[in-house]
């Protein structure tokens, strides 16, 4: 499986089970990601804009000061949570 794709996957997975197990729609990090998933910066930043082109995670964007992510924080959208719970992400 396209490795981009796969960490997209668990990234959108980890984000939508912590919020059904919060009770909660929260709002994630670039560390709070990597601290449920184990995926490196540089490839969680790859992950979530395919994530956000398809329009399954909404982020907050930083041109300056946000490394090693090109993000501030992301949540899922409707969007994503219907692919999710279809097991049709990407």
């Amino acid at each position: 499986m396209n490795p981009i794709k796969q960490n997209a996957i668990q990234i959108l997975t980890a984000m939508i089970e912590k919020d059904n197990q919060s009770g909660e729609e929260g709002s994630y990090d670039g560390n709070k990601i990597h601290e449920m998933t184990d995926i490196e910066p540089r490839d969680i930043n790859d992950a979530v804009e395919i994530l956000t082109q398809h329009e399954l995670i909404k982020t907050t964007t930083v041109l300056i000061g946000g490394a090693p992510y090109k993000f501030i924080t992301t949540k899922a959208t409707s969007k994503g949570k219907y692919a999710y719970y279809e097991n049709q992400i990407l």
